[in-house]
């Protein structure tokens, strides 16, 4: 009901970065997507972003996304960063080219259709 699960996969390592907007929510850039933000540079709530390592060309990673509202469509915004150069003691020596270009998947929930259950009983 309040999920879906987000699959990526690259020619190349890279960090697959996603923010969960309202649907026709104005279009965020790849720089406020890595960094979790709405096109107005507010942040989005812990559930309403993520990233993906892929640690491999050609290999599909996913990740669950959970805890976001039911029965509602939403604007799932994606950029793409290589894996940073790194020197021989594990340093990033630059940072890996963002996507010029943000990538936009429409995603709707599930209605809820249970009702609430009891877990104890009043005495």
């Amino acid at each position: 009901d309040t999920g879906f699960v987000v699959s990526v996969k690259f020619d190349e390592k890279a960090v697959a970065y996603f923010g969960i907007l309202s649907q026709d929510e104005a279009q965020p850039t790849p720089r406020q997507i890595a960094t979790g933000r709405r096109h107005d540079g507010s942040i989005l709530g812990p559930n309403y972003k993520g990233e993906i390592l892929v640690l491999g060309p050609d290999v599909e990673q996913s990740t669950t996304v959970a805890g976001i509202a039911p029965g509602l469509p939403y604007d799932v915004w994606f950029a793409a960063r290589d894996f940073p150069p790194l020197s021989s003691t594990g340093e990033v020596l630059k940072d890996g080219n963002l996507s010029p270009v943000a990538t936009m998947m429409k995603v709707t929930t599930l209605p809820d259709v249970t009702p609430p259950q009891w877990l104890t009983s009043g005495q």
